[in-house]
């Protein structure tokens, strides 16, 4: 499939195509004359990009998750990463609600603060 092609599958840019082949992200493709010719593993890995930029990873953090082998990504290290940044959020989230749960906590003593009442009232 040329470059166009995967552009409208994956919904990127031929240029970030280009950049995220220049960073090393996704090998170089075969060539048909002038023009690359990509394959559906790139494809799938174009939409892995797309999908981890989205969660905010960087392209070095990418580079740290994309390992190739024999022309295959290691989808495992894929999944692990994955599994690892979904507790990272957990993890985030949790204390996002103990910093809610603190603030109402503050709430509620400062509504029963008499000092207060009298500047309500």
């Amino acid at each position: 499939m040329f470059i166009g092609g995967v552009a409208r599958k994956t919904g990127l840019s031929v240029k970030a195509i280009r950049f995220y082949e220049s960073v090393g992200l996704i090998p170089a493709p075969p060539r048909a004359g002038r023009y690359r010719r990509y394959d559906d593993t790139s494809v799938e890995i174009l939409l892995l990009i797309k999908q981890a930029r989205a969660l905010g990873l960087s392209i070095a953090g990418l580079k740290d998750l994309i390992h190739w082998a024999d022309g295959q990504v290691d989808w495992r290290r894929v999944v692990d990463f994955l599994e690892q940044h979904k507790a990272r959020l957990r993890g985030e989230i949790q204390a996002l609600e103990d910093q809610l749960a603190r603030i109402d906590a503050c709430i509620a003593e400062m509504e029963t603060c008499p000092s207060l009442q009298k500047t309500a009232g």
